[in-house]
């Protein structure tokens, strides 16, 4: 193989998402429910519902939430910490099914409070926010 190409192949693998990294839109490599309103507008009386989406690591600095509803890393949502390590945020959610994350102090989690989960396309799991 000629160097040109090599440093081609390269180039591209360098802008590939790495572990850890997700695009910038939603992604449709997973499932999606068929009533699934994921992006749908909060209108009132839309069944728009306040969901309470907590994680405990009483020694981090920073706990985000990042997920479909954040449009993954372009808008994380920071928590709040509590004098017990708890750190909190509330949302208002459409009903549907969400995909989500936590980054703390850097490095991303799943939600140990959520049974279900689905593998991503970084050989990892999200978690899933089912909201109803």
């Amino acid at each position: 193989m000629s160097s040109h190409k090599t440093k081609a192949r390269n180039k591209q693998s360098s802008i590939a998402p790495q572990p850890g990294e997700f695009p910038s839109s939603r992604r449709d490599d997973q499932p999606h429910s068929a009533d699934s309103q994921t992006h749908a507008p909060l209108v009132a009386g839309n069944g728009v519902k306040e969901i309470i989406f907590e994680f405990k690591a009483p020694g981090a600095k920073e706990v985000l939430l990042a997920g479909e509803f954040t449009d993954w890393q372009q808008a994380p949502i920071p928590l709040e910490r509590d004098a017990e390590g708890c750190w909190r945020t509330k949302l208002k959610l459409n009903p549907g099914r969400y995909l989500y994350r936590y980054l703390v102090d850097g490095q991303w989690c799943e939600d140990p409070a959520r049974s279900e989960r689905v593998p991503n396309p970084f050989g990892t799991f999200d978690s899933v926010a089912r909201i109803s």
